[in-house]
């Protein structure tokens, strides 16, 4: 189970899940409902809240960040934060649908959990990580 007792505990618990990863597995950290946006059609359709993720292929790390209703994503972030994003590294980008992504080599698992845990935090404002929800398959 992830560590969220703190956003240094988030963090250093992350690292041993995303370095165990197997091949096509993954790990989803959401930010929790009360950061939550409607988009779509007048803002009707799906609730949207922020979340980053982690994919495991063959000797890389997939990390991707929920994309802005700006390029097309699912959540709208502001101008602001979008900026912040790509000063982390995020680029947006389309893998089925739209998001920010940023790839890491396998080895680097301590690097791909600071920037997801920083995107949370920082970008988008999750005050505690205990609210945090994870899940992973």
């Amino acid at each position: 189970m992830l560590d969220t007792s703190s956003w240094s505990a988030t963090e250093w618990s992350l690292v041993p899940w995303l370095s165990k990863l197997e091949d096509n597995q993954f790990i989803t950290v959401s930010a929790p409902a009360v950061a939550a946006t409607r988009s779509g059609f007048f803002r009707r359709n799906r609730v949207s809240a922020p979340f980053v993720q982690a994919l495991r292929m063959d000797d890389f790390l997939y990390t991707e960040c929920v994309g802005s209703t700006s390029f097309g994503g699912r959540y709208a972030w502001a101008p602001d934060d979008e900026a912040a994003l790509k000063r982390l590294g995020w680029e947006p980008v389309t893998i089925g649908e739209r998001v920010f992504a940023v790839h890491f080599p396998r080895d680097q698992t301590r690097a791909a959990a600071r920037l997801l845990v920083v995107t949370l935090r920082d970008v988008a404002r999750v005050a505690d990580p205990t609210l945090l929800e994870v899940g992973s398959g």
